[in-house]
């Protein structure tokens, strides 16, 4: 408090011009090898989007397990803090063809990230 001053108040008053949204996007992160990860996000991204924004609606995290052959090992997703392996997800991912020639074993997880988008009004 200022030296000499009590009892003071101050007032605000504002109106609002527009309105925040929280939009939904995720990160990507690679663990392997391999030489060209921009490539790799790029197949992820084209093969896999709708299911994995489907996916990140509900769970913060998702981890995809690719072998050297290219196919979905594992699949697990984030729930209150453990990774659960997720079966329901590995069967749809398993559906959808591929066309993915990698020479190493590749851990994808996938992050949910909130941040606001200004919308006009």
């Amino acid at each position: 408090m200022t030296l000499g001053v009590k009892y003071s108040s101050i007032g605000i008053q504002a109106k609002i011009k527009g309105t925040t949204v929280l939009q939904r996007e995720f990160t990507i992160t690679i663990k392997s090898e391999i030489k060209n990860p921009k490539k790799l996000k790029k197949w992820l991204l084209n093969t896999y989007s709708k299911i994995i924004k489907e996916y990140l609606k509900k769970y913060p995290k998702i981890k995809i397990y690719i072998n050297k052959k290219g196919d979905v090992t594992h699949v697990k997703r984030e729930e209150n803090g453990s990774w659960l392996e997720d079966f329901k997800l590995i069967n749809i991912m398993n559906k959808v063809p591929k066309k993915l020639h990698i020479k190493n074993e590749v851990i994808i997880t996938i992050k949910k990230i909130m941040y606001p988008k200004k919308e006009k009004i």
